[in-house]
């Protein structure tokens, strides 16, 4: 298992680190998951909750996995994080 400290990096939004990881701009990403960038930009501002079809999670599982990472190495918690 990859050590999952690269998910949870302490001041940034879980869910920017993950997007980050994957290379995608908010653009990218929303598209990627057929969603509004405003609702990327929202979820990463921590105005709103991250939520995901089953279809989309399947999809960004698949695509986290090719980074060694699996459901396990998620936070618990994907809303916005700064300290």
């Amino acid at each position: 298992m990859v050590d999952p400290s690269p998910l949870n990096v302490e001041g940034v939004p879980p869910l920017k680190t993950i997007r980050e990881l994957l290379e995608m701009s908010q653009q990218d990403f929303a598209s990627w998951l057929g969603i509004a960038v405003s609702t990327v930009s929202r979820w990463e501002r921590g105005i709103g909750t991250p939520m995901f079809t089953a279809g989309q999670f399947k999809k960004l599982m698949r695509e986290l996995s090719r980074f060694g990472y699996s459901l396990e190495d998620l936070p618990d918690d994907l809303n916005h994080q700064v300290s």
